[in-house]
Parts: structure tokens; C-alpha cells; sequence
């Protein structure tokens, strides 16, 4: 059998269920699928329907929905007939499904979308952020920043609503250093966690390190046309090499 968190899963023809580490069954083989327990749940199927189970087989959330997410901060995004909404971890509603979709919560907020308008809830189920987006992105818990969109342009909000990088760009991305990479015209710049313009839309090319930051040692590595380049934290260009000299 499978096994996650001290917890194995077993099968017995068509039907699943589980034992603790010490060999007790704590869920009957009864259902129809289980997945690993993640953060203490487990995702089961019942009649082509899904919910959670705790450690103790408890049913912590019916199996009646169509598809449902991963618990993501006390919250799984659940879907009915086509509709999203979110439950927690006692099986209660916090947004019911009459949403088109929906991400996960992180930092405290989740985006919800209908009739092609996004907005972000909180944890007691206010729209805290309003549904005026045409696109979003779930919130990076660690910046309290999120992607967003309206008409086909992108910038950065925080948690506020506040624009933090303006909605102009074609493509916006907060990298793991906290700085965030824009795009227009296939030309890329920086802007600071702060809202700073550090490097205008100029480079043909910035390249992350592995870990997904924009700078390493203090510097991010890019290109202007032939010369490799170099820039500070303070947006100055440290080191230009011609590529034609190679």
C-alpha cells in the first residue's frame, strides 16, 4: 500500500481504506479512491464524488463534490457542477460554489472569478480586494504580492489592493527574492518589492539564478543587444561585455 504522514493506504479489490503504523484500521475499505494524506487529510472518492477524511477516518468533508483541492491554509477549493467555492476544515462554506474559479489561499487571500471578473477573499469570506481583474494570480504569502491583469495588461498588487507595479506590461513575475520581472515589447526590466522602477523595460533578456532570483551576490545577469551585462541593486549597469569580442 501507499503510505503518507504514518498512515498507509491499502486496497482490497475495488475498495480502499487505511492503517496507522501500528496496523489499526482507522478507515474502512470503503471507498472508492484515497490519496495521501497531506497536512493531516486525505482526499477520498465516493460515487464519482470527493471530500476528506482526518486521521481517524473522520469525514471531515462529504463526499459530494465534483472535484475538490488540496487544503491550502485550513481552506480546499471545491467544485459542483461546474462552479467553484471554498470549505474548511470543519465542512463549512466560506464561499459557496457559484464562482467560475478559483486558486488556492495563500497570505490570507484566494481569488475568486465570475463573469470574467476576478477579486480576492479573505479568511472570514469578505471580498477584501474587489472583482475588478480580467486574470489573477494566487498572492505570494512571503511578499504579500499577487499578479493581476485588466484588459490584456499586467502589474502587481498587494495586499491592500494597492498597485504595487502599474498594469501596463505584458508579462509581470515576483521571483523568489522578492523583486519583480516585467515585460512590454519583448523588452524586460525590474521593479522592487516596494514599487520601485530599479531597472527600465530595456534588456533583450534577465536571467534568474536557479533558485528563481533576480539577483545573486548583488547583481542580475542580462542582455542589451550584443553585450552581456551586469546590474546593482541600486538599478546601475556594473559590467557590460561585448559578445562580438568573444
Amino acid at each position: 500500500g501507499r503510505m503518507g504522514e504514518d498512515i498507509i493506504i491499502v486496497r482490497d479489490g475495488a475498495k480502499f481504506g487505511c492503517f496507522n503504523k501500528e496496523g489499526e484500521q482507522v478507515v474502512p475499505l470503503e471507498y472508492d479512491d484515497i490519496r495521501e494524506y497531506v497536512g493531516g487529510m486525505a482526499r477520498i472518492k465516493f460515487l464519482r464524488k470527493f471530500g476528506f477524511i482526518n486521521k481517524n477516518g473522520e469525514i471531515i468533508v462529504a463526499p459530494f463534490s465534483d472535484e475538490v483541492e488540496n487544503f491550502s491554509e485550513d481552506f480546499t477549493l471545491v467544485t459542483i457542477k461546474n462552479k467553484v467555492g471554498f470549505v474548511n476544515l470543519q465542512g463549512d462554506w466560506l464561499a459557496v460554489p457559484m464562482y467560475d474559479a478559483g486558486g488556492s489561499f495563500s497570505g490570507g487571500y484566494a481569488y475568486l472569478a465570475m463573469g470574467g471578473k476576478y477579486g480576492y477573499i479573505n479568511k472570514a469570506g469578505d471580498f477584501a480586494i474587489q472583482m475588478s481583474y480580467s486574470d489573477a494570480r494566487d498572492f505570494n504569502p512571503e511578499f504579500g504580492l499577487a499578479c493581476v491583469a485588466r484588459r490584456g495588461v499586467w502589474g502587481v498588487i498587494n495586499t491592500k489592493g494597492r498597485e504595487v507595479v502599474p498594469l501596463k506590461f505584458d508579462k509581470v513575475e515576483i521571483c523568489t527574492d522578492g523583486n519583480i520581472y516585467v515585460e512590454k515589447g519583448g523588452k524586460c526590466g525590474i521593479f522592487t518589492r516596494e514599487g520601485k522602477e530599479l531597472f527600465a523595460p530595456e534588456c533583450d533578456m534577465l536571467t534568474p539564478d536557479s533558485k528563481g532570483r533576480l539577483f545573486k551576490d548583488g547583481v542580475a545577469s542580462g542582455k542589451i543587444g550584443d553585450y552581456r551585462i551586469r546590474i546593482d541593486t541600486q538599478g546601475n549597469i556594473v559590467y557590460l561585455y561585448s559578445q562580438l569580442l568573444d
